[in-house]
């Protein structure tokens, strides 16, 4: 009766084991862990720019833009321009 159960347990585990390998390959290769979350969050990388004034390296997305084209880090960089 005991080895009966320990084939069972056993059974089981290995049905668990290839169940999820079954679900990270249809999924992309990607599974359902906590890279694959926090990757779907993040989504693509942005291109970084430097700031005129410091070059320190903001995303595009939040740099200020003057009407030449140059951007900037923050508002008060944006203010006193590209000399530094």
């Amino acid at each position: 009766m005991k080895l009966l159960f320990w084939l069972l347990i056993a059974a089981l585990v290995v049905a668990w084991y290839m169940r999820g390998k079954s679900l990270a390959s249809h999924s992309g290769g990607r599974g359902r862990g906590a890279a694959g979350a926090q990757a779907d969050r993040l989504g693509r990388p942005e291109e970084m720019l430097a700031c005129a004034r410091c070059q320190l390296h903001v995303p595009a997305s939040e740099a200020l833009f003057d009407l030449a084209g140059r951007p900037y880090c923050c508002e008060q960089h944006f203010r006193l321009g590209a000399g530094g």
